[in-house]
């Protein structure tokens, strides 16, 4: 099934290929903050404690789990959460609301992105927290 989902996402990246190249050249800073970070490699834990990663899409969902946050590293405090996001105003108000948490753009969805955030993650746990569906992921 994974093979089926990364076909897709090859054939619809190829055809967006047009789309991405006349915004990018509208708004030079459109490649950089809407596509490179998700293309990054994501950030490589050095802690040896399992992680839960949560995933908010942009700024709501972030501040929703503020409160959330702070009660899992009250119940879990041998865990440490890790945090993404899919939007730059999300990404900018994750790092402020969680100055001390590692926070990072969620990966695209094809299965050697998400392999990738895996190892560099180790997460024990995934919480979304908004219905988004992401085939590989799950």
């Amino acid at each position: 099934m994974t093979l089926f989902f990364d076909l897709l996402y090859l054939l619809a990246m190829t055809l967006l290929l047009p789309y991405l190249f006349f915004r990018t050249l509208e708004n030079p800073h459109f490649f950089q903050e809407k596509i490179l970070p998700r293309l990054k490699y994501p950030p490589y834990r050095f802690s040896k404690k399992p992680s839960l990663w949560i995933h908010s899409v942009s700024v709501g969902e972030v501040l929703a789990v503020e409160s959330f946050v702070k009660a899992l590293e009250k119940a879990l405090p041998h865990y440490e959460v890790v945090l993404s996001t899919t939007t730059p105003t999300g990404f900018s108000v994750a790092k402020k609301v969680f100055p001390r948490h590692l926070v990072f753009y969620f990966p695209l969805d094809a299965s050697w992105f998400i392999l990738r955030t895996f190892r560099f993650l180790r997460p024990s746990m995934i919480l979304l927290v908004e219905l988004e569906v992401w085939p590989n992921l799950i």
